[in-house]
């Protein structure tokens, strides 16, 4: 059974930068700046070096921030309004063949030849049980080659997540019954899940599946 992450929640694409939502000054019309987003320099006073469409450098004025989703000029200078989970938010900018990433982030999500944003890596299924997203969830991304930490939000399993985040140990998937919140476990390691759930499909080829009701594969709902 296919199951991926639907646009609404996480694309095929690699990453996806904030989209201004006409609050950004016309960053379609301002001249790409030859600067620098990671140290924030090459741009005059009272303006800071952001990654536009198509990881162009410009030089823009701070926005202020907003409450429901980033822009282009409204993250922190060094910080990038990214889409790497399914929601747009601010994330540090780094060089994909530099150090630039503070532990136990790595660079990754490569923006363009030369510039990712800071994700962390994580075990989705510790063996040691001590948790590596201790304010977040580890939880797989279309848009990571590994598991990452994302936040938390407040809906449960089974509940619908496109536009809410899921609670810790849940992951935002696309099936045939909806984009829900679904437990992941192990492909072959029903025991992970509670009965008389099964881990069943295929999370981005990694050996990763979800908690599904054999009953529900058979069409009974």
């Amino acid at each position: 059974m296919a199951n991926s992450w639907p646009d609404a929640v996480g694309s095929a694409r690699a990453l996806a930068l904030g989209a201004c939502m006409g609050a950004c000054g016309g960053v379609d019309t301002v001249p790409v700046t030859p600067c620098d987003p990671v140290a924030d320099t090459g741009c005059p006073s009272g303006e800071h070096c952001r990654l536009g469409e198509d990881a162009r450098t410009l030089c823009l004025a701070p926005e202020a921030p907003s409450p429901v989703r980033c822009s282009v000029g409204s993250c922190p200078p060094g910080e990038a309004c990214a889409d790497v989970e399914g929601y747009l938010m601010c994330r540090p900018v780094c060089r994909l063949d530099s150090p630039d990433c503070p532990a136990p982030t790595t660079c990754s999500h490569a923006l363009d030849a030369e510039f990712g944003v800071c994700v962390a890596p994580c075990r989705p299924f510790p063996d040691d049980g001590v948790e590596d997203c201790p304010e977040g969830a580890c939880a797989p991304v279309l848009a990571a080659p590994f598991p990452i930490c994302v936040g938390l939000g407040a809906a449960r399993q089974g509940d619908d997540c496109t536009e809410t985040r899921c609670g810790r140990a849940l992951a935002c998937l696309s099936a045939d019954d909806g984009v829900l919140c679904r437990a992941m476990c192990r492909l072959g390691e029903d025991a992970l899940c509670p009965a008389p759930q099964v881990c069943t499909g295929e999370i981005a080829d990694r050996g990763m599946g979800f908690c599904r009701d054999p009953a529900a594969d058979a069409g009974v709902r």
